[in-house]
């Protein structure tokens, strides 16, 4: 008889001879098998016993990986992960699902660090679509996060982990399958009311994949702890950092929708995933286009923006994977969805057609013509200086250095060394870097000059308090260079110490 699973290579379940382990979560692990019949390449997933578990919370583990493959069976969508069997042998249960070799989300993300806006919300596209399909059948998934997120080799992202789902309107199928004090999720994107131990319905997957979509475009999950609880407050009490003030190109109109999906209420997040993915999509590009349903005419607004609905974060962008339930990490790199190009529309007025009309009515209608165009050429070159106007080097290379400082209080170590160039990251390791500021409790700047130089840097000179962990205080004279970069950025290039 089998009595554990991490050695389960070379045995056979079912159909399925185990080939190796590629992935392994709180209740269960992954492998790659071989299937006899049909001959192919799958994943199998099974439940794993762990040593000291009682009988009670095996089977309430148990009674979770059955009521997955039933969920699961009757969801039957192009972005859902399928199950291809269910089996229990020597006292294992297992499922077996589709191999995706190339990993999940969260791999992506790993190698990747974080996605341009298109690759983000083409991911969003696709999670919403099943999410609205889970949700219109009383699915509520619970546990969103890249883990949970598998890609095929041809770009397409499948929801998967459907271990601790709730299906609504049935009490019985719908009830709380968990152990007394365990968290029932992730709590790194667990919704506000979860936490509260409140009902639960589908706008708790709507917060979730908000902070999925935060993650994907900054690299990093928005609140961090040192344990579930101080993550819970955060979720409960902070509100969402904002992405603008650490990356100028992610658009303003972007910070809205994550700030809406992410409302602490519910009844202010966006009813449905495809809503968010809508709004997404206008925030980015400005205008709809392919592989979004219920797009409204161009110009017409979607209720979270022509509402105000501007709520953004405060400038403290942190971030630790601290706690995870399940995952089953395996799927290919995804592909970014092309742009669709759309044709300006003109404005004129079309010919006469009778060579007899008047010339007295033509000479009457060319003021009015002149008068438009002089108009428009007039609107065009106003926004041509509105949109040439950038503020002087000094200020940029000043909030380029006041958010260096933010993030590293904020111990946002990965954001402050993105604000390096890439030639002082050459000199400098991360590791070195991060180690640097390990002790440090608190930064606080003052500036004494920022000048331009010559060759169009700008050299700040600063006094630099430093506030160590021992109740000690360190003031330096911090000197830094901050240079432009060939995409326009402004990023600090060198910095110097001077102990006062």
């Amino acid at each position: 008889m089998i009595t554990g699973n991490d050695d389960l290579v070379g045995t056979t379940l079912g159909t399925c001879t185990i080939i190796k382990r590629i992935g392994q979560g709180g209740m269960s692990t992954v492998y790659v098998a071989h299937q006899a019949h049909p001959a192919r390449n799958v994943a199998v997933k099974v439940l794993r016993p762990r040593p000291g578990r009682n009988l009670t919370d095996h089977n309430t583990f148990l009674a979770r990986f059955r009521r997955e493959a039933d969920i699961v069976a009757r969801l039957e969508h192009i972005n859902i992960i399928p199950i291809f069997e269910y089996g229990e042998q020597n006292q294992l249960a297992y499922l077996v699902m589709p191999y995706l070799s190339g990993g999940s989300l969260s791999q992506v993300l790993e190698r990747e660090g974080r996605f341009p806006l298109d690759q983000a919300m083409n991911y969003v596209q696709q999670a919403a679509a099943a999410l609205d399909y889970a949700h219109t059948r009383n699915v509520i998934h619970r546990d969103l996060k890249p883990g949970n997120f598998l890609i095929y080799p041809d770009g397409r992202l499948v929801l998967a982990d459907f271990g601790i789902a709730r299906i609504m309107g049935n009490p019985s199928e719908g009830s709380t399958l968990t152990m007394h004090g365990a968290f029932l999720g992730t709590p790194a994107y667990m919704a506000p009311e979860m936490f509260r131990g409140e009902p639960v319905d589908h706008l708790t997957d709507i917060y979730a994949l908000g902070i999925v979509l935060f993650e994907m475009l900054s690299g990093v999950i928005p609140f961090r702890g040192e344990n579930a609880y101080v993550v819970m407050n955060k979720h409960i009490l902070q509100p969402l950092p904002s992405l603008h003030t650490k990356d100028f190109t992610i658009p303003l109109t972007v910070d809205a929708v994550l700030q809406r999906a992410t409302a602490k209420r519910r009844e202010d997040r966006y009813t449905s995933a495809g809503a968010l993915a809508q709004d997404l999509q206008l925030a980015i590009k400005g205008f709809p286009h392919e592989g979004i349903d219920r797009v409204p005419a161009r110009g017409t607004p979607t209720a979270s923006f022509a509402e105000g609905d501007y709520r953004f974060g405060q400038t403290q962008n942190e971030s630790f994977d601290i706690l995870t339930n399940e995952s089953s990490d395996y799927g290919p790199e995804a592909v970014t969805s092309s742009n669709k190009h759309v044709q300006a529309s003109s404005i004129g007025s079309s010919l006469p057609q009778n060579r007899q009309r008047s010339w007295s009515i033509l000479l009457k209608t060319l003021p009015l013509v002149a008068l438009l165009i002089a108009g428009l050429i007039g609107l065009r070159i106003a926004g041509v200086f509105a949109g040439s106007f950038q503020p002087p080097p000094t200020e940029q290379a000043k909030t380029v250095i006041q958010q260096y400082y933010a993030d590293i209080n904020n111990q946002d170590y990965h954001a402050a060394y993105a604000l390096l160039s890439p030639n002082f990251q050459k000199s400098l390791s991360y590791t070195t870097f991060s180690n640097g500021y390990a002790q440090d409790q608190r930064n606080v700047l003052t500036f004494n000059s920022i000048t331009q130089n010559a060759d169009g840097s700008v050299t700040a000179m600063t006094t630099l308090q430093v506030f160590k962990r021992d109740s000690t205080t360190n003031t330096y004279n911090w000197t830094a260079r901050v240079v432009q970069q060939p995409d326009g950025s402004w990023k600090i290039d060198s910095a110097s110490f001077k102990p006062l």
